[in-house]
């Protein structure tokens, strides 16, 4: 085993993309001034069904993909004539694999800047639900968006007691974890940090209440404004290169 000094370790820049949301942004946290996403990373965003785990991701890339972003969806649940319904430009790209080779194949072929995996809990090699599985999973997930750079969010199922379907383990080996349950005030949801955060901050003042449109989701908190690290930055989009965005959508053909 080589062992080495932090002089020695060639550190990697994080490069952050902002949601569309500031107060999302906010959860996600923050580099040098720059809030939003970090590339290379894989986040989770766990609910009950119905919650609104969808239909954030769908506004989020919408938004994304009007200024020029790739998005790959990956959607397992829904029909895709149905679902593409939702979506208006070309950079906004959907697929109906369920294998995850076939996944893998999908991202290297269309280099997004994100994915969106509707959910993760459809996955085929999934649902056998064992560790050492769901472990390798989401070392596949890494391997490939450290090699395209990208953010990959992995939409997942709870149970009704809090914890995920098919594996407990899975929140503790993605680099952020993401809550997403229903308010006590009808027809709103809340996103909160959850037990993990590698690239940003954890505790219980971390949370965004949201409600549903008939255009998508819109955030009504502004919880960010009490925080002075917020205070006291700015939101600034990393130099990534981005495509010129067309008001049309296509999908994968499986």
């Amino acid at each position: 085993m080589t062992t080495y000094n932090r002089n020695e370790i060639k550190s990697i820049p994080v490069k952050r993309v902002s949601t569309g949301y500031k107060e999302l942004d906010w959860l996600y946290g923050n580099t040098q001034n720059n809030w939003g996403m970090p590339m290379r990373t894989i986040s989770l965003w766990a609910g009950e069904s119905g919650t609104g785990k969808s239909r954030t991701a769908v506004s989020i890339c919408n938004k994304l993909a009007s200024n020029g972003y790739r998005i790959l969806y990956f959607q397992n649940e829904s029909d895709l004539g149905s679902f593409s319904k939702k979506i208006e430009y070309d950079s906004f790209r959907l697929s109906d694999s369920k294998h995850l080779g076939e996944m893998i194949k999908d991202i290297k072929q269309d280099r997004p800047h994100i994915v969106v995996v509707d959910s993760v809990n459809m996955i085929k090699e999934f649902k056998s639900g064992t560790a050492s599985i769901i472990e390798s999973i989401i070392s596949e997930f890494q391997d490939i968006c450290g090699t395209i750079g990208s953010h990959i969010i992995l939409l997942g199922q709870l149970n009704q007691d809090g914890s995920i379907k098919g594996s407990t383990a899975l929140p503790h080996l993605v680099d952020i974890a993401l809550n997403i349950r229903k308010s006590t005030t009808d027809g709103l949801f809340v996103i909160e940090v959850g037990i993990k955060h590698r690239f940003g901050r954890t505790g219980k003042e971390f949370k965004s209440v949201w409600e549903h449109t008939d255009n998508g989701v819109k955030c009504i908190s502004n919880s960010r404004e009490l925080d002075s690290r917020w205070k006291s930055t700015t939101g600034i989009r990393p130099n990534i290169k981005r495509v010129a965005p067309k008001r049309r959508f296509s999908f994968f053909g499986k």
